[in-house]
């Protein structure tokens, strides 16, 4: 084994240990406020939670919910309590960021091989890995990511899956044009798939793996990147909205002739028939795109878990999907009433782009006037008489708009300048992929609000 290998998972080990300790001595010993109440109860009766739901957060929390750590502790003579079912399903966030760090190293490590070579000697492979763990260890203690990882909610999972899409897109640009690699690609799909039962942002990784194969198979220019975007767009589309909805109306058709599964069934079937007859014929390319396909309806299918548990009544039912119309109105989050993009109920700039966007990430690599940060000046205005209200949203009336924005305290700004230089030597030596991560940033940030 080189030399490069063992260093390598050494760093990766220590980078995903450092994580996990950290995440498991800071986790919620149970519920938090928002959605982790609802579903860690859903996780551990199978019950049905607020549309569109997430059947594969739900089935593996159900197996957490059922990890034997009171009879162990007790055994341990530690002092465990017997319900302690919300911090078991808190444990699922744990995991599933520290090996989303680990992922961020790996792909960290993979984008450096592949612009500066595999290293000769000890060195440059510590310079490669440590730079690596950096960035991965940077991302761990985020302010969005921690608070993710310690309670019972679907974004730590549905990153864990995003940070697995990237890496498998890394792996596979090493050798694009090996048939063997194309395995990685329908992991991709099967993942993206298996994501989809967890959260849709998985989705928005799409642009960025479309973009990595783009430009490996063929030119970048102004033309060729505009039609790349058309394409890309209307592909993301297709998947999101054909995929994931209009193929619902298949089954919704059959069920008034009491043929819905059987409608489902030779749907499959017509996808693994369609599969047989483009390898038959060696049809690279349709092969490739239709196994894709199954294997995205195929991690697709935890959704099953929804009507087949809303059919048998559990304690929390929400709108009953057991019917292919129900089903189909759950999905499309019907309840919520029908809203046009624009106007939006919240003012767009002041309120969704800069509060909800801007803010936080100024929080996590700028600087954040939080409570701990001003407690000096808080006991100095509570000693002069001035009340200083800790329960509120913002603080936006204590220290001005620009201090709720903009704030230095703490960070300096020193991460946000890093990634900026990091960012400009990117571009100056290798655009392609500095562009393709720039538009992961942009697909999984500002393009959420649009």
């Amino acid at each position: 084994m080189s030399s490069f290998i063992k260093t390598n998972r050494l760093v990766a080990a220590v980078v995903f240990a450092l994580s996990f300790l950290g995440y498991f001595t800071t986790v919620s010993p149970t519920l938090s406020y928002w959605d982790c109440g609802e579903f860690a109860a859903c996780a551990y009766s199978l019950g049905i939670p607020h549309p569109p739901g997430s059947p594969l957060f739900l089935i593996v929390g159900r197996l957490f919910s059922m990890l034997p750590i009171s009879e162990i502790g007790f055994h341990l003579g530690l002092a465990v309590s017997d319900y302690d079912i919300a911090f078991k399903v808190n444990l699922i966030s744990v995991l599933a960021s520290a090996f989303a760090v680990l992922f961020v190293h790996l792909i960290i490590v993979r984008m450096l091989l592949q612009w500066k070579g595999r290293p000769a000697d000890t060195f440059g492979s510590l310079k490669i890995t440590l730079a690596a763990a950096l960035g991965a260890l940077t991302f761990a203690f985020t302010y969005s990511h921690w608070f993710n990882a310690v309670e019972a909610e679907v974004y730590a999972s549905s990153t864990f899956f995003t940070t697995i899409v990237v890496w498998l897109i890394m792996v596979w640009l090493e050798k694009p044009d090996d048939l063997h690699s194309d395995v990685y690609l329908l992991l991709i799909a099967y993942m993206i798939g298996l994501a989809i039962g967890v959260h849709l942002l998985n989705v928005l990784t799409l642009p960025f793996i479309f973009f990595i194969i783009y430009s490996k198979k063929f030119d970048i220019n102004a033309v060729s990147f505009a039609k790349f975007i058309v394409v890309g767009l209307l592909a993301v589309g297709v998947i999101y909205k054909a995929f994931l909805f209009y193929t619902l109306n298949i089954p919704k058709f059959f069920d008034g002739f009491g043929m819905a599964t059987v409608s489902v069934l030779l749907f499959f079937g017509l996808l693994f028939y369609l599969t047989y007859y483009m390898v038959r014929e060696n049809k690279h390319t349709g092969a490739l795109i239709v196994i894709g396909t199954l294997l995205i309806f195929v991690g697709y299918s935890t959704y099953a878990m929804i009507m087949i548990r809303s059919g048998m009544n559990p304690n929390i039912d929400q709108n009953d999907p057991d019917t292919w119309a129900s089903f189909i109105k759950y999905m499309n989050r019907e309840q919520y009433g029908d809203f046009s993009v624009w106007p939006r109920i919240a003012p767009f700039w002041d309120y969704q782009v800069n509060k909800m966007f801007v803010r936080y990430f100024n929080w996590q690599f700028v600087g954040r006037p939080d409570e701990v940060g001003l407690s000096i000046i808080d006991h100095l205005r509570n000693t002069i008489g001035l009340t200083v209200d800790t329960l509120k949203d913002t603080q936006e009336d204590r220290y001005g708009y620009m201090s709720t924005i903009l704030s230095w305290r703490g960070l300096y700004g020193l991460p946000f300048l890093a990634g900026l230089i990091g960012a400009a030597h990117h571009f100056n030596r290798d655009w392609k992929r500095a562009l393709a991560v720039l538009g992961l940033f942009v697909a999984t940030g500002i393009a959420i609000i649009i």
